[in-house]
Order: structure tokens, then sequence, then C-alpha cells
């Protein structure tokens, strides 16, 4: 079944990590979802909704963590919607790429590669990176223009 995650703004009275499901072949809202923070997976403190990012890596569901505080980006994956069971796959040391940046900038897991490394947007820098989570090395991507925003289709373009 297919579905879009939505993480609401601040304004509304909800814990960080509330997801909201939208059921888009029903055209129906789904039960709500919390993430690892409202679950008691997380061991350390709470999640703040500026910190939050959704993704789609490999057909799963992550919610990625990015303390301002830390020099670290928390990946965790929705292994299972009806138990709510979250799991941290990985935890990514990212001071090299922001320890020179202004605050402000925000890590976007993008895509997630066959042999395991990670396509992230650093917004609104404009740069994209590859992330070997191994070994917590990053590379740039050289590209010509500024990257305003990313998206990824995973569709197929055969008819």
């Amino acid at each position: 079944m297919s579905a879009d995650y939505i993480l609401p703004t601040e304004r509304y009275n909800t814990p960080a990590d509330y997801i909201l499901s939208f059921d888009l072949a029903g055209e129906e809202w789904r039960r709500v979802l919390h993430g690892p923070s409202s679950t008691g997976n997380l061991t350390s403190g709470q999640m703040v909704r500026s910190e939050l990012t959704l993704a789609d890596l490999k057909g799963s569901l992550v919610l990625a963590h990015h303390p301002r505080s830390l020099s670290v980006m928390d990946l965790w994956f929705l292994l299972d919607f009806e138990s709510r069971l979250w799991v941290k796959q990985y935890s990514i040391r990212i001071e090299s790429v922001t320890s020179s940046l202004a605050a402000g900038y925000h890590l976007i897991p993008l895509l997630e590669l066959d042999d395991g490394r990670l396509v992230i947007h650093l917004a609104p820098t404009g740069l994209l990176f590859i992330c070997d989570p191994a070994t917590n090395t990053f590379t740039r991507v050289n590209i010509r223009h500024h990257l305003d925003s990313v998206g990824v289709y995973t569709g197929s373009l055969l008819s």
C-alpha cells in the first residue's frame, strides 16, 4: 500500500516525531505514526521538529534526526508500520561537511545506493554529497548549478 508521510509544522501541538500518513490509493488518512522518540526507542533525549527530515531509502520510511548541538545524523528506519518498530541503522558523523557552515543548514538524505552509500543534500547550500556510513567519509559531488531543492523519482519512465 503506498502512502505519503508528513511531518506537521511546529504550530500544531504535537510531538516532534508525530507523522501523518495518507493512503494514496484509498484517498484516506491512515493511523498516526509516532517516531522513535514517542515510542521509547530513542535513548537520549527527545527529538525537536527542526532537527527531523523524512526520507524514502530503498523503500523504507526513514526519519533522519540531526540535533544542531551534535555533529551526528541518526537514520531511523521504520521496519514495521503496524507495530511501529523503528531501528537506528546509521549514526553518521557529519562534522567534516558542517563544521564551516553557519546555522540554518538542513541535511536531507535522498537515496541509498546499492553499495550502501548515501546521497545527501545539504540545504540551502545547494551542495550534494555521497556519504559512506561505514567509514564516515563524504565526497562532494561536483555539479554546475546551485540545487535549491532535490527530489528522487523511483518509478519507471517506460510505458
